[in-house]
């Protein structure tokens, strides 16, 4: 009988696996763990919640909940299952990336500035089976699903530990499990780490889906592998020099987690044993007071935009000691550079897209820059320079080409506009469910991004624009970051978009948008067009220079900062074609 059993467990046994000393699959979920086996007490996260209460947790606490996540999702969802998160940045959105990817599951995070249309649209590709959402997304996500809300499986964060909560969700009718009850459950579990799937996900599986941001059309979902994301991760310990400071990593949450997984930065941060300080809205106050607080901050990443609310709040003042800010998601002005660095917000100037784990180039300041005045030192500086070590080198090809997969470089020469191409270890597996797609960006075995750039003598890139942004005018091809650069230079300007607007003669031309300082905004209007028109003709060519001007209170903005020219666009079409109709009736 003992031979029996002992034969039925040999059979019931997974076969053993080849194994090569020289590799291991690479898995950054692992990452968590590490960290609480090497420096169990170090702090790992510290959130202000729903609240107001501050919620600090150390590594061997947020492992363990990570652990207990991971063991519950192997328990209740089949391998292949989708799990969604629909919140701000908080310490359920951290445990939830990493129990997921220790449960072998896969990750979909929403966007949850989305409307309500493109909500259902992404739960809809993702085939998520359960969210984790956030009290204040629940309407949304309601509104978002209709009749189908009552079919999908929903866990909902308060974001809030007081016991009145509770009993205040309850007495509201909701009879959903909350994210704390389900925390509460798990107490007794004791899975270890080493029969769960930390470390033995085979390294090209699906890990994670992240959506592109939609400011070109619906948004598409990106397939993340392991192994795309492990590199990720260490590109952004190396190029945004996370291991830099003496007192250890403290990272602020000013970039979305749902943003392509959070640019990898939750594995980074935590392989590293840093701090993640969370932010569950944009509080640029908060921002402010962590900045100057015992919090120490050391480095947060956002976008132009972000940064110039930053730089422009009361509070902003000179700090002690440098902050390394990873700037990214649309072409940063060399005016916005110069002011951060006043600010000793020292900026680390990448770029990337959604398709590419976020950032996949730097721009890498030379010492002998510090010689060149002001403006050329911070012109270079605006560059998106090479590409990351995990990647191929970046290469910009001649558009007319590219398109049909024949991808043949542009002059180095600072001036011809090519779009540019990317390949290497963090690059999308593929759009999910979206083989045309996959097969259109990969055109020639190599990335397509979709931006214009030019390539300069030293190898470095420099986006012109978007390829849908570049303004065509009489046959003239005018790239509004390039307008947009010099415009921002003047004092009175706090920030600004440029876009083509029809045009009857030349088929567009350049207007600009603006938001002014209080400086702008004491003076006329119309005598402030006219200084800003002149600024900008002693900069530019005739033909770059906007003739119309508008003042706007706020630009509209996806949820990563960048500004949504198409709405600008359309908004200014119907205007012209208005006119047109006008025209025409009272010619009739």
């Amino acid at each position: 009988m003992a031979k029996r059993l002992d034969a039925l467990a040999a059979h019931l046994r997974p076969p053993p696996v080849p194994t090569q000393p020289h590799l291991h699959e690479l898995d950054p979920a692992y990452f968590l763990p590490r960290a609480a086996a090497i420096e169990p007490s170090a702090v790992a996260i510290v959130h202000r919640d729903r609240s107001g209460a501050t919620v600090q947790r150390d590594y061997f606490t947020e492992a363990d909940r990570a652990r207990r996540l991971a063991a519950y999702f192997k328990r209740r969802y089949k391998d292949g299952t989708k799990i969604g998160i629909l919140a701000p940045n908080t310490p359920m959105f951290f445990e939830l990336i990493f129990g997921i990817a220790g449960s072998g599951r896969i990750q979909a995070s929403f966007n949850y500035r989305l409307s309500p249309a493109e909500i259902r649209a992404v739960v809809e590709l993702s085939t998520v089976e359960v969210v984790f959402v956030d009290i204040d997304c629940l309407d949304l996500l309601k509104r978002a699903l209709g009749e189908d809300f009552p079919k999908l499986e929903l866990v909902v964060d308060l974001d809030s530990e007081r016991e009145v909560d509770l009993r205040d969700f309850r007495a509201a009718g909701h009879k959903y499990q909350t994210y704390g009850e389900l925390m509460a459950s798990t107490v007794v579990d004791k899975t270890p780490f080493d029969q769960l799937h930390f470390e033995d996900q085979p390294e090209n599986n699906l890990f994670a889906l992240a959506f592109t941001s939609g400011t070109t059309g619906k948004p598409k979902a990106v397939e993340y592998t392991h192994r795309g994301m492990y590199m990720a991760a260490i590109s952004g310990i190396i190029e945004s020099e996370l291991n830099h400071a003496d007192k250890g990593c403290r990272y602020l949450w000013t970039l979305p987690m749902f943003h392509a997984a959070g640019w990898s930065y939750p594995f980074g941060v935590t392989a590293l044993r840093g701090v993640h300080v969370c932010l569950r809205k944009m509080d640029y106050t908060l921002i402010w007071h962590y900045l100057t607080s015992e919090q120490g901050i050391t480095h947060y990443n956002a976008a132009p935009t972000v940064n110039i609310q930053i730089c422009e709040h009361p509070n902003a003042t000179r700090l002690p000691e440098r902050v390394l800010v990873t700037v990214a998601a649309s072409p940063p002005s060399p005016s916005l550079f110069k002011r951060m660095i006043s600010l000793n917000l020292i900026p680390v100037h990448v770029y990337g897209l959604t398709e590419t784990y976020g950032p996949i180039t730097r721009c890498y300041v030379l010492p002998e820059w510090r010689a060149h005045d002001d403006d050329l030192q911070f012109k270079k500086m605006s560059r998106q320079g090479h590409g990351f070590l995990t990647a191929q080198k970046a290469r910009v090809v001649k558009p007319s080409l590219a398109d049909n997969g024949v991808l043949i470089d542009v002059e180095r020469n600072g001036k011809e506009i090519g779009e540019i191409i990317v390949q290497g270890n963090t690059c999308m597996k593929r759009y999910h469910r979206d083989e045309q797609a996959t097969r259109k960006v990969f055109a020639g075995g190599w990335l397509h991004t979709g931006d214009l750039a030019v390539w300069h003598p030293d190898g470095a890139l420099e986006v012109m624009d978007r390829n849908k942004d570049i303004i065509i005018s009489g046959g003239e091809n005018i790239s509004s970051v390039g307008v947009e650069n010099v415009i921002s230079a003047h004092p009175d300007v706090v920030e600004v978009a440029v876009i083509g607007i029809p045009d009857k003669v030349y088929g567009e031309r350049p207007k600009a948008l603006i938001i002014l300082r209080a400086s702008g905004m004491a003076k006329d209007p119309a005598i402030l067009k006219t200084e800003l028109i002149e600024f900008a003709r002693g900069r530019l060519g005739g033909f770059e220079v906007p003739r119309e001007i508008d003042f706007l209170d706020e630009l509209p903005k996806t949820s990563t900062g960048k500004i949504k020219k198409n709405e600008l666009r359309n908004a200014e079409r119907v205007k012209f074609e208005h006119a047109q109709k006008g025209l025409a009736t009272t010619s009739g």
